[in-house]
């Protein structure tokens, strides 16, 4: 008897605590649905109508979320979006969300395939899980202009997501690579930490190349001035098919144009091969291609010292400790990569040029065999 009292009770407050306090009437004639959060400090978040479990009526059009809403007399502030608030509204095709608007909660916005367009609000916002999980439609982002950092993993489900713009208050961005159509990174001209350079992303200095979105397609031109590629910036780049590094580069991972199979050729300036692995402690001049015509230019007097520090031997190669990033665990990546003669670039494949301005008809003599 007690224990079906307990279900009883409990089935009751699960339909309470789900069911929304209000409703508000939009000029478009549809509604939005709300809880009360906190009676004292006046706030409320976004919900669905009713139960989780009823059908709901799908929002549709432009959604432009109000900053206050009023109720029983009294003013509240909106502060969140609720759990599955939007979840399956798939006429939703834009959001526009108010300052003082600080967390959207799991799964908000789940499966609102319609959605286009986001517009966050200036102040920064905490995610839940899954907060745009199945948004695949989603073609304009914009960040908030006091946001201090941007986790991209958010926007993983929008592949037709092309630019992102960093306003000038970012200092840490992660998970860019996880946006797969993500062709254009730019940071606001004020920002003290980054710069762009052609849609490339760099530090504030220009001394290292801090990521290259995924989708970025054809030649990529690394200005003078850039001394590091940081681990991983370019290697999920598969449609880069030309690759100009500057004289001035000292850092580079021997992996980075491992899965470039659209690689034609790598331009290096310098007239000094760089350090880019190791082998049983040795330091070497390794460049791993993931196509097997990949070749390399280089400058006319700086062939002979190329051609001879390039490693050709296969064998287990890893990565230089000063290579990794500072909070990157470094042992994990000391474990060797068994590299394979065919992943390698061989000598033959190096070529001089007189002018890096009339490359037309430099090539190897010979292909690959």
């Amino acid at each position: 008897m007690k224990k079906s009292l307990f279900i009883a009770l409990g089935l009751l407050s699960s339909q309470f605590l789900s069911a929304h306090d209000f409703a508000l009437a939009m000029s478009d004639g549809q509604n939005l649905y709300f809880n009360v959060l906190d009676t004292v400090k006046c706030e409320v978040e976004l919900t669905y109508e009713g139960s989780i479990n009823d059908n709901h009526r799908s929002f549709s059009g432009n959604l432009n979320v109000p900053q206050k809403v009023k109720y029983k007399n009294k003013v509240y502030q909106v502060v969140a979006v609720g759990m599955k608030a939007f979840a399956n509204h798939d006429r939703l095709t834009s959001v526009t969300l108010p300052s003082g608007l600080t967390d959207i909660h799991d799964f908000a916005f789940e499966g609102c395939t319609a959605l286009e367009k986001v517009f966050m609000p200036g102040n920064r916002v905490r995610f839940g899980s899954g907060t745009f999980y199945r948004c695949s439609n989603i073609k304009e982002l914009t960040i908030g202009s006091d946001w201090t950092e941007f986790d991209a993993k958010v926007f993983r489900w929008s592949p037709k997501i092309s630019e992102v713009n960093l306003p000038a208050r970012i200092q840490a961005v992660r998970n860019l690579k996880s946006m797969q159509g993500l062709e254009r990174i730019t940071a606001d001209a004020n920002n003290s930490k980054f710069m762009d350079k052609n849609g490339v992303l760099y530090t504030k200095d220009g001394a290292t190349l801090l990521a290259c979105p995924r989708a970025f397609k054809g030649q990529l031109d690394v200005p003078e001035g850039t001394t590091a590629i940081r681990l991983g910036a370019i290697a999920t780049c598969t449609e880069i098919t030309e690759i100009i590094l500057p004289a001035t580069l000292k850092s580079l991972s021997f992996m980075e144009f491992a899965g470039m199979r659209q690689l034609q050729r790598i331009i290096m300036k310098s007239e000094t091969p760089i350090e880019t692995a190791q082998i049983a402690g040795k330091r070497v001049f390794l460049l791993t291609v993931g196509n097997p015509d990949t070749y390399l230019i280089v400058g006319k007097k700086a062939l002979k010292a190329y051609t001879k520090a390039n490693a050709t031997e296969a064998g287990e190669y890893s990565e230089l400790s000063e290579n990794v990033p500072a909070g990157r665990d470094a042992d994990k990546f000391k474990i060797p990569h068994d590299v394979r003669p065919n992943e390698m670039l061989p000598s033959e494949y190096i070529v001089g040029a007189k002018d890096f301005k009339k490359l037309d008809n430099v090539k190897p003599k010979k292909k690959r065999k």
